[in-house]
């Protein structure tokens, strides 16, 4: 017999209580997943600019022009946690940069 609607979050909260390593798990076969699955041109494509704009802030170039409009503004303090990953290749360093924040 199928459970009811409002017995199903129930059930759930109370086997993640259970065996909270489930979630977990469950959370990093999302993780896994799609880092495995992302084509590395999607990676680049718009991970390229905060790369661009964080080289541009380590060497002490200006960052932002504000004569153009097609720029993309981000803030400077962000491009900091870039910096670490710039030896690495766009793509590399997208992966990196994503399999942290989905960590934290």
């Amino acid at each position: 017999m199928p459970m009811s609607a409002p017995r199903l979050p129930v059930a759930l909260v109370g086997l993640l209580q259970k065996y909270p390593w489930f979630g977990w798990a469950v959370w990093g076969t999302v993780v896994v997943a799609v880092l495995l699955r992302m084509h590395p041109r999607r990676f680049g494509a718009a991970f390229k600019y905060y790369i661009n704009f964080a080289v541009k802030l380590w060497t002490e170039q200006t960052v932002y022009d504000p004569s153009t409009l097609g720029d993309v503004s981000y803030w400077p303090t962000s491009l900091l946690l870039m910096v670490p990953l710039l030896p690495l290749g766009h793509t590399a360093a997208a992966a990196v940069a994503f399999a942290i924040f989905a960590g934290c």
